[in-house]
Formats: C-alpha cells, structure tokens, sequence
C-alpha cells in the first residue's frame, strides 16, 4: 500500500485499520461548566484603565491621615486633579495615591466613599486598580476646594462667604460635628456643598475645623437651592440674600469668625504681660496700648489646653489631665527619640465667653474707634489674645541605652498649668522661672525623675518658648458690621445696636487710663525688656507665620472675587478646637 512504501520488516497482525489520505484534524468538545463568582461591592463601580484617564489639572494633594486598626499609620499621599475618561464627554474628580502604603490608603477611600450615596457626597463613579502603582478613585463631578472660595486672594477669609457657607453646612446636615474645610468642596455647575476626599490646606496637618458656627436655619433642606458660582464673586448679593435669611446676631457671630492675624514669638518673661493683662481686651499689637475692655468676663477667664502638634499619636491617646490641672502623657524611650519638637495650644476658657467677645466687638468696634477718634487705617492692628502655643524644643539628643529593657520603660511627661490672667504677678513669676515640665516614674507626678535618671535613660530636656496669637478683623469685616448697623437702623458710631439686642457694653480705655496700664505692664518687666519685646516682636511677626500658598483652582472660568487688601503675611486662624 501507498502508505507504507519505504518501510521495511513491518508486520501487520489481525485487526482492522483504516487508511486516511491527507491532513487529519482532532476537535476536542468540552461540554461548557457554570461557576458563579461571588459578588463584591467593586463590582458595583466602573474598573477604568489608567490608560484611558488623562489628568488635564492638578488640584492639590494631602498626606493620608488614618491608621489601620487605629494602631499602625498608613504611609501614603493623595494626589488630586481634575481628568477626562475615554468615552465621556466632561471631566471627574481623579484621587490617585503613592507612597508605601497607597493601595492600603486606596481601599481605606474606597470603602468609605462606595458605602454611601447620598447628594451631600462626593459620589464614586469608578477606580483603577493599576499594580504597578497608580491606584485612584474617579469621582463624579469637577469639584472646587472649599477653602479656594473662601479665599480672598490667597490669604484671608471672605467673612460674607464663611457665613454663607457656614449656614449653607447646617441647613444641608453635611455632618453632625465639625469637619476639617480640606474634607468640603464646592460644585461649579450648581454651587452646592460637598463632602469629599481630604486635600490639604493653608494649615497642613493642623487642619481648619469648619461648621457649627452659626445655628442652623429653620429652612429645610429639601426646600433650598444653593447660590450659584458666579454670585459667590459677588459677596454684596451674597450679603443681601444673608441678611434676609438669618437673625442680625447670627450674622455677627458668623462674620467674627472668619478672623485673621499673625502669631509672634515670645520667651517666658515677656510673655507674662500679655498673658495676665491682654484677656479679654482690645489693644493695638504694635503699641501695645489697650482701647476696650470686657469687664463682665474678666474674672472668669482661664487658660484651656486645647491639643498638642509634633507628639507620637501614642503618646496623644495617653493624655490626661489631672485634678491640679497638670497634664500628663505616657511615653517609652522608644517613642521620644525622634520628638524634636512639640507645640501644645491653649486657648481662653470657657470658650463660650471668647466666642462672645467676639460678637462684642464687631457690633460696638465703630463706636470704640469713633470715641477714641482711631483712624479707619489703623482698625485692622486692633486685636484680641485668647490663644497661644508652648513651643517645647529638644536640647539635646542622648542616645538610646544598651539595655533593651530600658529602652521600653515607659515615664511620664507632665507639663505644668498655665495661671489664671487674674493670678498676681507672684504666680506668674513662679511659673515664668520654674521648669514647665518634668519626668516622672509615678504617674500622679508627686516623686519627680532625677536629673541624673533622666539623662541615663536618654529622655529628652527642652527648652520653652511662646507663640502668641494676635487676631484680628479687617475692612471688609468692620464694613459688613456697618452695614448690619444700617439694616437695623441704627448708627454704627452709637451703641444702640448693642443695647437692643441685650448685649453688655465695652468699657472704652481712655488716655489716661491706658497709661495706668502700660505701668503695670512695666512693673511685671524691666523697661529693656520691654523695649526688646517690641523690637522682637517687630522682627519676628514676618518669620513666624505658617502659611502655604496654594495656586487658585481655575475650574469653570471661577477666580476669587477680590485681591487682598495687604501685602503683610497673615494666616488665617482655625476655629479652636472644642475642649479636652
């Protein structure tokens, strides 16, 4: 047969073959198997290639501020823009995140934002789950940080625009307490309120508590319509629709609160005077000569710790303030070694009262100036002390201790209270030239460390200083209180305003009484220390500002509706945060 020439000593035995002339071709069939893959919340969003996302502008970024298990924390950063997804015809909000931890951060985001739908949220529309390091979330919408609207210019805070904004957070119950503003953006097409990913702003990690400020409206939120983008460039038709909305004394409440000011370094004994004479009075920082003052309040005034920067979080969670008004914190060897710094805020308490200063001085700030013939260029160097930090910084680094034993004994830090501003100038001085810290074994803080113990074990010393808050009112500020005067009918020179709505009147400080003054003020300092503070004060104000500046987000055509008014560096203050 054809097919077995060239073959030799083949034998065939019994049996049938079949001869194929040709290719042959095997198909296997295998009968199709249904296996059901369980569903996930992932499946509920789109899965976009990075590929197909092009970032057309960058919005700002923020260091991821949670942990894992509120134990280990995650080491990761977000790096927010603005991008278009093949196939739509308008732009997302795009959250991408690096660093070690960004695909940790990235499910962290991912879970918070896909477990709710809800218009007073930044609303997930997919991710990309690339492996090779560029995890994100796409939101929809263009958003605009909140913090750019309030913005005038770069560096003060629109007063009409907080308290719109501030109502606008009530009436809408974007959240049942305080959030940081980096967490708030603003929509262009509508102008309404979000809550969305954090992105940092001017205080970095300090963060600007937002919300709460003004009581909520009696409107309710299925009834209202935000303002849109273009009218919040226009902060008098802002202001219109505010003043026929809210009570006149919410108005003040809202528009103190969007205060600025600047912070100046002081040592101890120079900032003794401020501390005992400045609370709850009205003064110029670079004279130092006191207007008004709110005599109702005096006495009761006290300083608060509020909370602590530069600490390790476990050092943080163990704070606690004993019954003598010490504060404490637990601490291994371990855990200080790589504390430089620390600042712990304080602030005039109750808080309620200081709050209320505030109120009295907007509605009453035109008579004051008006009695005192002070100048509408100088209104903006007036201010009022109810906050300051302690700046504890490292003397020296001392090594670790061989003894691995002793490098996780655990002490204790304790700082000691602040005096009351009507405490006499003994107690001052005792404070002033005593140590503010110390370490100690036992924690009710009655046997102190010895200085020899302390350095063996290597816990750090520190030296102290202060940085005083100075906060102030602006133009645009004393305008917007002007015009409440107006609307009200009333002069704003007078105090009739004030009288109408119950309010306590500012006993105004005249010439004679500021000199009486300014003498117990030299009496607590020498005459060269003062000097040396003013001149400190002088050359430090400029290189103690904590201020970022971020580029203004230019989404929608939207700018800022006003330049600001000075040149001279200020930073914005936060609202203070509640107390411990």
């Amino acid at each position: 047969m054809a097919f077995l020439q060239g073959s030799s000593n083949a034998a065939i035995v019994g049996g049938q073959f079949t001869n194929i002339q040709g290719s042959q071709y095997n198909t296997n069939v295998y009968p199709p198997i249904h296996q059901e893959r369980e569903s996930t919340i992932w499946n509920d969003y789109r899965r976009v290639r990075t590929g197909d996302i092009y970032v057309t502008e960058v919005v700002g970024e923020s260091a991821f501020k949670r942990s894992v298990n509120d134990c280990r924390r995650v080491v990761a950063r977000r790096c927010i823009s603005l991008a278009r997804v093949e196939g739509k015809d308008k732009e997302f909000l795009y959250v991408a995140y690096d660093g070690p931890d960004a695909f940790k951060a990235f499910e962290m985001d991912f879970e918070q934002f896909s477990s709710v739908k809800h218009p007073n949220f930044a609303q997930l529309f997919g991710y990309s789950d690339n492996r090779r390091g560029l995890p994100a979330l796409i939101f929809y919408d263009e958003l605009i940080p909140l913090e750019r609207v309030l913005l005038v210019g770069r560096r003060q805070v629109s007063p009409v625009l907080l308290l719109y904004f501030s109502h606008l957070f009530d009436i809408m119950q974007i959240a049942n307490a305080d959030l940081d503003v980096g967490e708030l953006w603003v929509v262009p097409r509508t102008g309404a309120l979000r809550r969305g990913p954090y992105i940092r702003t001017i205080y970095g990690e300090q963060g600007w508590p937002f919300g709460g400020c003004i009581e909520p409206n009696s409107i309710p939120s299925d009834h209202f319509s935000s303002l849109s983008i273009q009218t919040y460039k226009d902060t008098s038709a802002v202001f219109d629709y505010l003043i026929r909305t809210l009570p006149i004394h919410v108005m003040f409440r809202g528009i103190g609160w969007s205060n600025t000011g600047v912070t100046e370094w002081l040592d101890y004994q120079d900032a003794i005077p401020v501390l005992r004479f400045f609370a709850g009075t009205i003064y110029n920082r670079h004279h130092r000569s006191i207007i008004a003052k709110y005599v109702a309040a005096t006495a009761g005034w006290s300083y608060g710790f509020r909370y602590v920067i530069g600490m390790p979080d476990a050092m943080k969670e163990s704070q606690t303030i004993m019954e003598d008004g010490l504060i404490r914190f637990m601490v291994t060897l371990m855990e200080i070694q790589d504390v430089q710094e620390m600042f712990l805020q304080y602030a005039l308490y109750p808080d309620k009262k200081a709050f209320d200063f505030w109120d009295l001085w907007l509605t009453e700030a035109h008579s004051v100036f008006n009695q005192l013939g002070i100048h509408e260029d100088e209104w903006g160097d007036h201010c009022i002390f109810d906050s300051f930090q302690l700046r504890l910084q490292r003397k020296e680094h001392i090594p670790l201790p061989t003894d691995t034993t002793a490098v996780m004994t655990s002490a204790y830090l304790f700082i000691r209270p602040v005096p009351h501003p009507s405490d006499d100038e003994t107690v001052w001085k005792s404070w002033a030239e005593s140590e503010n810290h110390f370490w100690s074994f036992d924690p009710s803080g009655q046997e102190r460390m010895p200085e020899v113990t302390r350095a063996s074990l290597g816990l750090p010393s520190f030296t102290s200083s202060l940085y005083i808050g100075h906060r102030s009112w602006s133009s645009s500020h004393y305008e917007a209180a002007e015009k409440l005067h107006r609307h009200c009918g009333f002069d704003p020179r007078t105090t009739d305003l004030a009288h109408s709505l119950g309010l306590p009147i500012l006993e105004v400080i005249g010439d004679g009484d500021r000199f009486r003054i300014l003498e117990q003020w030299e009496d607590s300092s020498t005459s060269s220390d003062i000097l040396e503070s003013r001149d400190k004060a002088d050359g430090m104000e400029r290189d103690s500002i904590y201020l970022d500046s971020w580029p203004t987000s230019h989404v929608d055509g939207y700018t800022p509706s006003e330049e600001s008014e000075s040149d001279e560096e200020i930073v914005v203050y936060p609202r203070l945060a509640a107390p411990l």
